[in-house]
This record gives structure tokens, C-alpha cells and sequence, in this order.
């Protein structure tokens, strides 16, 4: 007689390890096998039948297992920089076809775990911006610290920081000095602007990570100027020459300065006019802004045929009031000392021209000469002189006897005019016997 003993299901399914754990990479697709789980039911038939089921731990339902073969799968995309170096622990349950079914469970570790997918990027300073430095400041002056980020994890996303070295016709970049690890920024020089306004460094920054992302930008590094370049004018150590004809109206214009060159930029470079010497009897006007000057006082060349102003190129508005105040701080000096050889300063030489507005004046009022009643025919008499105090044709001089008359003194005074009796010769302003 054969006995057949009918399977109870009195074993419940046993998983071949309490605990299973593995890395997954962030970038898996979805459906890609993870890991895959194990139970064991000894029991025959349908009570020894397993399946699998998460039950647990399974947030925003990132994986799905097959409940026939016990692999975990991804289900969804990982959201990156979220769930980088995230862990998973997922209760899987193993159950079996009997009735009632038995059941047991495992725990799934699973750590996301970081690819090193993205390159640094630059968060200051971004595209096409500009960086500034001041003119003339010692080497190692801070300009400021560069940032980068990387949305990578662990060495993929720790950022260095270097230029990109070129070479040839662009080697800017040997004038500063970066901090691979904080991004600061230095000078290595002492800058001039007026010998190169700008500097362009490519910046670098790189990853840790293998392979090893950098990424480059491009700033522009300018010169800030500084106010070290005083105004000069062209051929200083020549004076500059005007004219302007006497008891011309008050406000005509005698001149234009030669307009002085300054170096430096912006406001740094606005340049004044002022007459520091010279004017003491206050003629002319200056406007500061041009160097243009005027008259303001009635000029006689008979008076004064020349004058003779010095003329400063400065970058201060106020010029002349500071220079008053240097000299009531220095009683010992009455004026200002100026430096003819320099650059800022210019003598300005203003030519009165003259007009016609003096007459000819004989020397005295009245002449007496004498005549022999035997003079010969055209001997010299007199020779009288007149005076123009013009100048060049306004003060040539013409002679000629306006009048000539006789008073006959045998005839009681008797007075008729002789007007050919005498004769002028022109240039030398003598008078001759003509009858």
C-alpha cells in the first residue's frame, strides 16, 4: 500500500539574504535591471510558488519589481540634484501561493550615486562683463573673487579655478593671479593706463571628477584711470602770439588758446585755462573752459604796445582759488613760483595793433627864421619837425605850407598873401627861398 502525504503550506518563503544593497547610477534609464531579489519556499506546488512585491520604502514609486523573476527595476528618471547620494530602502515581500499564503521580507538598499554628467558653469562674472582695477595701485590688489558651481556630487562637483593660459600676441593673463580653490582674484603688477587701458583673461574652471569637465569665460580686466597725467600744451617753450586793435569794444575776442592735451580720460582730462601772470591790470578775461580770451578794458597802443600773459592748463576748476590759499598759508611768499619749464604752462604774447587815432605835433607852436633881402633863390630857412606817435603808415608824414602871407611893414603893416613865395621840401621839412 503507497501513502502520499499532500503538502501543507507550513513554509513560508526564506530570501537568500536578509539584507541586499547596491549603488545605482543617476543617469539609468528607466527599466533597467537594479537588482534582483531571491526567496525559497520549500513547499511543492502552489505552496511553494513565490512572488515578489515592494510594500514599503518605494517613495514616488521609484522602482517596480517583477513579482515573477524578483528583479527591481527603475520606474522613473532620477531628478537630478535632488536625489543625488539619496538612499532607497525598499521592504520587498516574497509570498506564496498557498492558502492561507505565507509571506516573509528583505530589505533593498539602494544608493543614487553621482556621474560626473556636467561641466562647471560661472555665476560671477558672466558673459561679456567687465572687471576694474585702479591705475598706479601696488601689485597684489584684490580684484574679486570668481564663483562657479558644479551640479555634480563629491569630486564631480568640487570646482577649481585657473586661466587659460595662452600664448603668443595674448599673455594678459601673467599679470594676475588666481587662488585655485576660492576664485580670488589679484593683481601682479602695478598698472598704466595710459600705457594699456584693458587686459583679457580667459578664466577657467574645472571639475575633479574623471572625465574631468573645465569650462572657460572670457572677462575684460580695464584700467580705472587715476588723475597722474597733468594737462600739456603742444610746444610749450613757445609763445603763443595774438592781436587785437586798440580801443577795440570791451568783450572782443583777441584770441584762442592752443588747446592743451591731457592723458588721462573722463574727467580726468577736462582741462581749464587760467592767466596766471601778466594781467595784473586787468585787461583780459579768460574762459577757463576753452582758453579763450577777451578783452575788458579799453586798450591804447600809444600807452602799451604788448602784453605779455602766462597761461596754465590745469585739471582744477579752482584753480586760482587754491593758489590763493597755498599763498595765504605761506606768508613768507607773496605769489606763486612757477615752473616755466613746465609742460602746463605757456607765455601768450598779445600784439595792440594800432589805428589811426593820433595826429601829427610840430615840436613847438610857432618857428621864427630870418631872410636877407639878398638871399639866393631857394636857400634853406627852416627846418621844422612834426611827430605821429602811430605806428608803420599811420605815422609817415606828408608836409605842405597851408598858407603864406607878406605884412609890409613899410606900408603900414599892409598884409597880402604870397602863396609861392616859399617852398616845403617833403622828407626833410625844410623851408626854401622860392622869390
Amino acid at each position: 500500500m503507497v501513502i502520499t502525504l499532500e503538502d501543507v503550506n507550513d513554509v513560508a518563503p526564506i530570501f537568500t539574504k536578509t539584507v541586499y544593497s547596491r549603488k545605482v547610477l543617476e543617469n539609468e534609464q528607466i527599466g533597467t535591471s537594479i537588482i534582483t531579489v531571491t526567496a525559497v519556499d520549500l513547499d511543492e506546488g502552489e505552496n511553494g510558488r513565490v512572488q515578489y512585491d515592494i510594500i514599503g520604502g518605494n517613495h514616488n514609486d521609484q522602482f517596480q519589481i517583477d513579482q515573477n523573476s524578483g528583479s527591481v527595476m527603475l520606474a522613473k528618471l532620477f531628478q537630478r540634484n535632488i536625489q543625488i547620494d539619496y538612499q532607497y530602502e525598499l521592504i520587498v515581500q516574497a509570498s506564496d501561493y498557498g492558502l492561507p499564503p505565507l509571506t516573509s521580507n528583505t530589505t533593498v538598499v539602494l544608493r543614487i550615486t553621482d556621474v560626473n554628467d556636467r561641466k562647471p558653469i560661472f555665476l560671477y562674472p558672466v558673459g561679456n562683463q567687465s572687471l576694474y582695477i585702479p591705475e598706479n595701485h601696488l601689485p597684489g590688489y584684490y580684484i574679486t573673487q570668481i564663483q562657479a558651481e558644479d551640479g555634480d556630487l563629491g569630486d564631480n562637483g568640487i570646482v577649481r579655478y585657473d586661466f587659460f593660459k595662452t600664448e603668443g600676441n595674448n599673455e594678459d593673463w601673467k599679470n594676475f593671479y588666481i587662488d585655485e580653490v576660492d576664485g580670488k582674484l589679484y593683481t601682479t603688477f602695478q598698472a598704466d593706463r595710459e600705457q594699456k587701458e584693458y587686459y583679457t583673461v580667459v578664466l577657467l574652471a574645472k571639475d575633479l571628477g574623471e572625465p574631468q569637465f573645465e569650462t572657460t569665460q572670457t572677462v575684460i580686466i580695464h584700467v580705472e584711470d587715476e588723475n597722474d597725467n597733468e594737462p600739456v600744451f603742444p610746444f610749450s617753450n613757445v609763445a603763443q602770439t595774438m592781436s587785437i586793435s586798440e580801443h577795440s569794444a570791451n568783450g572782443s575776442v583777441v584770441g584762442h588758446m592752443i588747446q592743451a592735451v591731457d592723458l588721462d580720460t573722463g574727467d580726468n582730462a577736462k582741462i581749464y585755462y587760467f592767466i596766471i601772470d601778466g594781467n595784473e591790470d586787468g585787461y583780459f578775461f579768460m574762459y577757463k573752459s576753452n582758453g579763450t580770451i577777451i578783452q575788458i578794458n579799453e586798450l591804447d597802443r600809444e600807452k602799451n604796445a604788448q602784453y605779455i600773459l602766462t597761461v596754465k592748463a590745469t585739471n582744477q576748476s579752482n584753480y586760482l582759488e587754491q593758489t590763493a590759499v597755498r599763498q595765504r598759508r605761506d606768508v613768507n611768499t607773496s605769489r606763486e613760483i612757477f615752473n616755466y619749464n613746465d609742460g602746463s604752462v605757456k607765455k601768450v604774447v598779445i600784439d595792440v595793433a594800432d589805428i589811426n587815432d593820433n595826429g601829427p605835433k610840430f615840436g613847438r607852436k610857432e618857428y621864427t627864421a630870418g631872410l636877407s633881402v639878398d638871399a639866393k633863390y631857394e636857400s634853406e630857412l627852416i627846418t621844422v619837425v612834426a611827430r605821429d606817435e602811430d605806428t608803420g603808415n599811420n605815422s609817415i608824414l606828408t608836409y605842405s605850407i597851408a598858407s603864406s602871407i607878406h605884412i609890409d611893414t613899410t606900408n603900414e603893416g599892409a598884409v597880402r598873401p604870397e602863396p609861392d613865395a616859399f617852398k616845403i621840401e617833403i622828407g626833410r621839412a625844410s623851408c626854401r627861398e622860392r622869390v
